[in-house]
């Protein structure tokens, strides 16, 4: 899994909070593709009497940052409002942002929740290497991961500029959103019909849609999880190599289909570059629902460009 690095270091000991009474919280958050892939955020809390609580939540289309400022305040949620808290961080965004080194001007939705819930209350923070030996560090990363590669939340908002990608925004031919593959709303026009998978053995399904073994197990894979599919569902289809799809065009692929003319236009409603539109349609061959075959090649397009980035 891709998450991001942190630097590892010898084990240390770290100090009891100044202030008796305190909450002691370890918090971490990440993102499996940065940004727009599947997040999750993790926060372990000791209460003063010794008693620990584990809190962890994943979302489908996120950032590192969103993710580790999220912790912070699902860990002040579940404290009461006017206990002292002793936070530990691995995030230097999260900590300079708190102590005002660095500016906030983005995140700002989460900023504002972070204000309301800190308001009045008594805060320290420190900073701790990650993966640096400390169990409540080590366990709040445990927690973080297994809630990244099951998420089950929406946070539509994103790093570039704020803006809300939940609403019904339809995105006109050649236009880019930018909040992540997951973050995109893909409409299809009303009256189409939508293709049912049918449940199938792995042989079966290789004969009905000419692909071979690892395709169809990765696609009967795929439709086992329902409706619940997170960026590295997508992520994990795979051909398996040059197969029967992989060199026809979408005119030879869609020319018995009676809706071809709407899915053809579906397809480049929301797919501007001829690469994912070709891509988005050998997957429809291949057996996925167009909805899934165009967000496939909406994924395989960002993990392509992430890839470059780095």
């Amino acid at each position: 899994m891709s998450r991001k690095h942190k630097k590892r270091g010898r084990a240390h000991t770290l100090h009891e909070p100044v202030t008796d009474g305190a909450y002691i919280v370890y918090t971490d958050g990440g993102c499996a593709v940065n940004p727009g892939g599947p997040g999750g955020a993790a926060c372990v809390v000791t209460a003063p009497d010794g008693a620990v609580a584990e809190l962890s939540r994943g979302y489908f289309s996120t950032t590192n940052n969103r993710m580790e400022l999220t912790a912070v305040i699902m860990a002040l949620e579940a404290i009461p409002g006017d206990a002292p808290v002793c936070l530990y961080s691995d995030s230097q965004y999260v900590l300079n942002c708190m102590s005002g080194a660095w500016s906030r001007h983005k995140n700002r939705d989460l900023w504002a929740r972070f204000e309301a819930v800190s308001h009045g209350r008594q805060i320290e923070t420190r900073w701790v290497p990650g993966h640096n030996g400390v169990p409540q560090n080590e366990r709040c990363d445990e927690l973080c991961t297994l809630a990244m590669q099951a998420p089950t939340l929406a946070d539509p908002w994103q790093e570039q500029g704020g803006m809300d990608f939940s609403a019904s925004q339809a995105h006109p031919q050649g236009q880019k959103a930018s909040g992540g593959a997951m973050a995109r709303l893909i409409t299809l026009p009303e009256g189409y019909e939508e293709r049912v998978p049918a449940r199938m053995s792995v042989t079966e399904y290789t004969g009905r849609w000419h692909v071979r073994d690892v395709c169809a197990k990765a696609m009967l894979a795929f439709f086992a999880e329902g409706d619940r599919h997170s960026f590295r569902s997508y992520a994990a289809l795979k051909s398996g190599g040059i197969d029967f799809w992989s060199r026809k065009s979408p005119d030879l692929i869609l020319a018995d289909e009676p809706q071809k003319d709407v899915i053809w236009s579906s397809v480049q409603a929301h797919l501007s570059g001829e690469k994912e539109q070709k891509s988005a349609v050998r997957w429809y061959g291949r057996g996925l629902p167009l909805k899934d075959a165009i967000r496939k090649a909406l994924v395989d397009a960002e993990i392509s460009e992430n890839a470059m980035r780095n």
